[in-house]
């Protein structure tokens, strides 16, 4: 039984809130100084959360692909963040660049796309507790939702399909982590 009173509680809330305000200042300031190298943290973070999930091998450097999974399929992982097109636009979308890496020098068996949730549809996705929103793309599949300069773009409501690479990433493509554990944790 706790004996925290809800005075020193709230006195808690209080200081972790104000803590919280700097961590996101700090961060804001150490990834401006990162430049157009920023991206990198995300990549890692990415990545990083998929191999806690599924576990597997991951790669180093520039190979071919993020992680060999258990049942020995080649994954590729990218990240984006939930970006604004426009400044006044209500709307926001996700985008993954490189998706066949530079040169198309990617290969792999599934493409894992990551992205955090838009809170305003985060309870109609598939795993509204997951801290990210999670797409699995077979390789076949990957041209056919990219654009020429091979990226994959769509907006973030979970019902509202303007494109058909929207409608086809939400429909088929979103997974909850429970799905992505249990198709590569088992081996074949």
């Amino acid at each position: 039984m706790s004996t925290a009173t809800p005075d020193s509680l709230i006195t808690r809330i209080i200081e972790l809130e104000s803590e919280l305000v700097k961590c996101r200042v700090e961060n804001k300031l150490l990834r401006s100084k990162l430049g157009s190298s920023a991206w990198r943290i995300d990549a890692e973070i990415a990545e990083a959360f998929v191999h806690g999930l599924i576990g597997g091998t991951r790669t180093r450097g520039s190979a071919t692909h993020d992680l060999e999974a258990v049942n020995g399929q080649r994954l590729e992982i990218k990240f984006s963040n939930l970006n604004t097109p426009m400044p006044s636009s209500t709307m926001r979308r996700w985008v993954w660049a490189h998706v066949l890496g530079r040169d198309n020098a990617k290969n792999f068996d599934r493409l894992i796309l990551v992205a955090p949730h838009d809170p305003r549809y985060r309870q109609q996705t598939k795993d509204p507790h997951s801290p990210w929103i999670i797409f699995d793309v077979p390789y076949q599949q990957v041209l056919s939702l990219a654009e020429r300069d091979n990226t994959i773009w769509t907006g973030t409501s979970a019902s509202k399909f303007r494109r058909s690479t929207h409608r086809r990433l939400m429909c088929d493509y979103q997974v909850s982590q429970t799905e992505l554990k249990a198709r590569y944790t088992t081996t074949s």
